[in-house]
């Protein structure tokens, strides 16, 4: 699947490059190590959904109603944002290291590990995110929420290393195998037709709007080119 349009269905190996989507990793763009299925909301008619129930049953529903179950958790996330921000309720409704398209992310992961986050404060300095509990999710700040705040809360940059408890790539042999990591994504975006510019809130003289104002789909289209554009010239 190499489109600008949302994903829908599967995925394959080398599908996205994440690497192309921030500029310190230009020029050593390798294809991520990953599958996908993605899913968006059940009512969409313009990008529908691609499922298999003959080989899948019940797949479906369960999916459907988990999405609804994340979407309203994400919506209590931001109203507890806003009121983190001091801004007007209701203000926001509108593999390599990268950061994700939307508003904020959240993370269901398997225990096997990997994934790490940018420290902020030392960039280039990743910092192992390890589960503690069954029920954990990682919420994670998304390119969205940066260009709506104008930079006031930035975008986790974050990737998937090799997990700790395993040894390190000098130990590993010539033809080791990884053990498989699974992880359920759900991205919290705004609708297609709202603006994605700085929300006046966070505009000032001192910080000017460091965003031109479009539509959240053409900024989704523009980041999914980068990270299917870039599959073609990948290195593994």
């Amino acid at each position: 699947m190499r489109s600008p349009q949302p994903q829908r269905g599967w995925s394959y190996k080398g599908a996205e490059t994440t690497a192309g989507l921030r500029a310190p990793n230009s020029g050593n763009v390798r294809m991520d190590e990953k599958e996908n299925f993605d899913v968006g909301p059940s009512d969409d008619t313009v990008y529908s959904n691609r499922w298999s129930n003959d080989s899948l049953p019940g797949f479906q529903a369960f999916t459907e109603r988990f999405y609804g179950q994340c979407q309203s958790l994400c919506l209590d996330v931001m109203s507890a944002c806003e009121i983190g921000c001091r801004v007007p309720e209701g203000t926001t409704r509108r593999g390599w290291p990268h950061t994700d398209f939307g508003i904020i992310t959240l993370l269901f992961r398997d225990t096997q590990g990997g994934l790490e986050y940018e420290d902020c404060e030392h960039p280039g300095t990743f910092i192992p995110i390890v589960r503690e509990r069954l029920d954990e999710i990682a919420i994670n700040v998304s390119d969205t929420f940066q260009r709506l705040t104008n930079d006031f809360i930035k975008a986790g940059v974050h990737q998937v290393f090799l997990p700790k408890h395993l040894p390190s790539q000098a130990q590993l042999p010539g033809e080791y195998v990884l053990p498989e990591r699974h992880s359920t994504v759900f991205f919290f975006k705004t609708h297609r037709e709202c603006m994605v510019g700085a929300i006046p809130d966070f505009v000032n003289e001192k910080m000017p709007a460091k965003y031109d104002n479009i539509m959240a789909l053409e900024f989704h289209n523009r980041m999914t080119e980068v990270l299917v554009g870039n599959a073609a010239t990948a290195t593994a």
